[in-house]
């Protein structure tokens, strides 16, 4: 699953230091208590464990900053949350709702997974055509293949949706692979 080995309370405290930072100067065990809704007491157990794995560091006047190791954790974190709650929000799931089941489901998800709804989420129920920048030669063994292509306008239309042009164009294209 993930490289760096934590658990899920250890990443919601990254990720929830790394949200506040982003919004305040400084970072401290009370304003992680009251953004979690946690006693200070409890807070401050998870921070020494941090610190003990070295993924914060705490200044004496008790502002808490990410490591290099507690950042990227945060960032992985962070970065799946947002994808899993716009992906549930596109099937449809009220945005509050998709936000709690993100924060669930962040920690458990393989990298695979997060990987498959990346592409679903940029590129819809296309993504597997949607090549770029590849070397085709690696793709399909050598030959000559026949296409029927479409276009797909994508600054037009959704991009998780075809637009409705795309079925009334078609043409026939050649692919040689040599």
């Amino acid at each position: 699953m993930h490289t760096l080995k934590t658990n899920e309370s250890a990443e919601n405290y990254l990720e929830t230091i790394l949200i506040l930072s982003q919004k305040r100067p400084v970072v401290r065990s009370v304003d992680i208590a009251e953004e979690l809704g946690f006693k200070k007491s409890s807070v401050s157990v998870a921070m020494k464990n941090l610190r003990e794995k070295e993924h914060i560091t705490v200044t004496k006047e008790g502002f808490i900053y990410l490591t290099e190791s507690g950042k990227a954790i945060a960032d992985m974190i962070y970065e799946r949350h947002k994808l899993l709650t716009a992906w549930l929000t596109q099937l449809g799931v009220d945005e509050a709702i998709a936000a709690e089941d993100a924060c669930r489901m962040e920690h458990v998800v393989s990298d695979e997974t997060v990987q498959q709804i990346c592409n679903f989420v940029n590129y819809g129920s296309t993504f597997e055509h949607a090549l770029r920048n590849t070397d085709l030669r690696y793709r399909y063994e050598p030959g000559e293949y026949s296409f029927l292509m479409g276009i797909y306008y994508m600054e037009i239309t959704c991009p998780r949706r075809l637009a409705g042009e795309f079925k009334n164009y078609k043409e026939q294209i050649r692919l040689h692979v040599k």
